[in-house]
């Protein structure tokens, strides 16, 4: 699998043989040809499409799970394509206090179905929030999210909106090195 950058935010310096925790997520960008991007909002706060892989599956097929899970969108797993891979060490990993390691792999996933509330297959967890989806155009992403910042201080998912910050800017640079122009995504 080929990624288009890989990143490493490690400011405590910490070693990976002092990792107690490890954990994998799966991160889709999922664009259509109107040049949106869909987008979870769970309990107010923008979340990307996504979680973690299952026993034995692969990052695509994760991907695909997940976008049916939280969207009702059937996809093909060649449709996700990853371009960029974040690895995050720290201390005191959410509270546990222990060391933790959280490699996320982001996706460039391309579906002009819409989402498809009937469809959705939330876990027990994300059924118990107010979990909406929501189209935003690609030109105005960074906006939005800046936006909705004091909404994700105020639950303490500040840190959500940053990684979606860092990843959009990310995810701009991938799709114009890589001459990706949403008009021409096949439809």
């Amino acid at each position: 699998m080929k990624f288009v950058k890989k990143v490493i935010f490690n400011k405590e310096g910490i070693k990976d043989d002092e990792i107690q925790m490890r954990e994998q997520r799966v991160k889709i960008v999922l664009r259509n040809s109107q040049d949106e991007l869909l987008l979870c909002k769970v309990d107010g706060v923008y979340h990307f499409v996504g979680g973690h892989p299952e026993d034995g599956e692969s990052i695509e097929e994760c991907a695909k799970r997940e976008i049916e899970e939280e969207t009702g969108i059937k996809m093909e797993s060649s449709t996700c394509t990853p371009f960029l891979e974040l690895k995050q060490y720290k201390s005191d990993y959410f509270g546990t206090g222990k060391n933790g390691l959280a490699t996320i792999t982001y996706m460039d996933g391309i579906s002009n179905e819409r989402f498809n509330y009937n469809n959705r297959k939330l876990d027990e967890e994300e059924a118990k929030k107010n979990f909406t989806l929501e189209y935003v155009k690609l030109k105005d992403i960074l906006k939005v999210l800046e936006d909705n910042r004091q909404v994700s201080k105020q639950h303490n998912k500040e840190f959500i909106t940053t990684e979606m910050i860092y990843v959009i800017s990310e995810y701009q640079k991938y799709l114009k090195e890589n001459n990706l122009n949403i008009d021409e995504m096949e439809k």
